[in-house]
């Protein structure tokens, strides 16, 4: 009966051993529980989820945990990327508040030295914020994917009236963007600025954003 009493659900989305797009089903399956026990209309709310991100010394601190060995352990490029997408997959899943564990945290953080040097990973955190802010959330989809390629994954934005595209895949896969969507540009996540889109173009694990 605590439900009753409950504003919000809370639930640790931890995947450590797997990559951000785990999170979909493991969203699906709380919803599931929440409404076995009536609670479905209540918000669900991701309060901790992290990986293990690198430092600039290739560590994770001082501190060494033996279940470590089995966790993924992106690179530091990479892990920029799993910051953005499981924060874009999160709010798919309808879950508009999100807790990385953590900023300053010596082997799962955002930034080291106590928290005073952000890492890539933590200019992913401002990118994909600069991207959403001021923007309608269209949702993601995935698309594709098969025996020689995975699949890949579009966010769609809309931003003063013009549409914008998040684009990834787990790995280096090649993508040429529909004309329907008549991009022009495009702005990787831990790019300084937009680039001409060809019409050709590489998508890996880090988000690209495309616009007109």
């Amino acid at each position: 009966g605590g439900g009753r009493a409950a504003d919000v659900i809370s639930h640790h989305f931890y995947a450590s051993t797997e990559l951000p797009e785990a999170l979909p089903e493991r969203i699906r399956r709380v919803r599931e529980i929440m409404a076995r026990h009536g609670l479905a209309a209540k918000p669900l709310w991701n309060t901790e989820i992290g990986w293990l991100i690198q430092n600039g010394d290739g560590g994770y601190g001082r501190h060494q945990r033996p279940v470590w060995r089995s966790w993924y352990k992106p690179d530091p490029r990479e892990a920029a990327g799993f910051v953005a997408r499981s924060y874009l997959l999160s709010l798919n899943g309808g879950i508009r508040h999100v807790f990385w564990y953590a900023w300053d945290n010596g082997a799962m953080g955002l930034a080291e030295a106590r928290g005073r040097r952000p890492k890539p990973a933590a200019r992913g955190y401002e990118r994909l914020r600069a991207w959403l802010v001021g923007a309608e959330f269209g949702g993601c989809a995935r698309e594709g994917g098969g025996v020689f390629s995975d699949p890949l994954w579009v966010c769609s934005l809309s931003r003063a009236g013009q549409p914008e595209w998040i684009v990834w895949s787990e790995s280096e896969r090649g993508f040429d963007p529909p004309r329907a969507w008549q991009v022009r540009h495009m702005q990787g996540l831990l790019d300084a600025a937009a680039m001409p889109v060809s019409a050709r173009m590489t998508i890996g694990p880090v988000p690209v954003r495309l616009v007109r």
